[in-house]
């Protein structure tokens, strides 16, 4: 006798394909997205000296080297004269301690805002 097969419930597919989603989702949120550096230069007669700006913006407290190292020797061979700190820094979903240890280790080299 032929056995009959069961179609898969589409509740089910569903179901499947969204937990394969959620999966995926979560390492690639898990992994550290890669630092980016970009110069730019700006000339103007307003300003009659040099001055070095390090932007850093929306961190969200990703980890970027132990102890944040990667990110601190970025900055350092900027040389600011000072660093600009906006976007998202913080998180307030994750736990904060990359962006503390961050900015303890710029706040003792470099005025910050």
């Amino acid at each position: 006798m032929a056995e009959k097969v069961k179609a898969k419930k589409p509740k089910y597919i569903f179901l499947k394909t969204i937990a394969v989603l959620a999966a995926v989702f979560l390492i690639l949120a898990a992994a550290s997205f890669p630092l980016k550096t970009v110069y730019y230069e700006i000339n103007t007669e307003k300003v009659s000296q040099k001055i070095r700006i390090a932007h850093i913006s929306d961190l969200h407290s990703c980890r970027y080297g132990k102890d944040m190292q990667n990110l601190i020797n970025a900055v350092d061979s900027a040389a600011p004269n000072i660093v600009a700190l906006t976007g998202d820094i913080y998180d307030d979903i994750v736990d904060n301690t990359n962006t503390r240890t961050f900015l303890k280790g710029i706040g003792r080299k470099y005025p910050c805002y």
